[in-house]
């Protein structure tokens, strides 16, 4: 692994910690993209996981789209997954996102040019955080 220069300050190795973690929460904040990977599409869903896509939709549903979340989960039809997409599309969960995504990934960036590691042993986090960004294309 990289080794940490002597000048990094605890303050620095915390905010390094920080912006480790703001990549996972970035993970999982993707979990539509991962979907895409094999996972089979729908499985929380399916599960009535409570995602953070699916309390965003919660949180955000009129008392209509709440009411037919409720029955659906109660119900558990076979067009359920179809459903449930169609709320979080029309409550922009998709879009929220992406927002989010985009925020912790810009706050990830700062923080780690600011820590006192040299360029090169930064590369290898840089590259993956920009393929864990970018493969959603």
């Amino acid at each position: 692994g990289a080794k940490i220069q002597k000048s990094m300050s605890l303050k620095e190795a915390g905010q390094f910690k920080e912006e480790l973690e703001l990549m996972g929460k970035n993970l999982e904040k993707t979990k539509l993209i991962l979907e895409k990977f094999g996972k089979e599409i729908g499985g929380d869903i399916k599960q009535n996981k409570k995602t953070f896509l699916f309390l965003h939709a919660l949180e955000v549903a009129n008392i209509e789209q709440k009411k037919h979340i409720e029955h659906l989960i109660k119900t558990n039809p076979t067009d359920k997954v179809e459903k449930m997409l169609a709320i979080f599309k029309d409550c922009n969960v998709g879009a929220w996102a992406n927002e989010l995504k985009e925020k912790y990934y810009q706050a990830a960036m700062r923080h780690i040019e600011d820590i006192a590691v040299t360029s090169i042993r930064k590369k290898p986090l840089l590259e993956l955080a920009n393929f864990l960004i970018e493969r959603e294309s």
